[in-house]
């Protein structure tokens, strides 16, 4: 896990999309800590990558991407 110090909104919302298109999935609070924000920021950022993406919160904390969004490194 990296923490990236004194990161600005769209570093973040840049770094969380492309997680979310290669991974799959990431979870709040995860991101919250890597960053070093609070996980309702994280919150306020992916609501702002789901309007974009087709991402999705679940009832774990997680957010998802579907297969179809995906980009496959390999």
């Amino acid at each position: 896990m990296t923490l990236l110090l004194e990161s600005t909104r769209v570093e973040r919302v840049a770094a969380m999309t492309w997680r979310l298109l290669t991974a799959g999935e990431l979870l709040t609070v995860e991101e919250a800590r890597r960053f070093g924000v609070s996980t309702r920021t994280i919150q306020r950022d992916l609501a702002e990558i789901s309007r974009v993406l087709a991402v999705r919160p679940d009832y774990a904390g997680r957010w998802l991407a579907p297969e179809e969004v995906r980009i496959s490194l390999y």
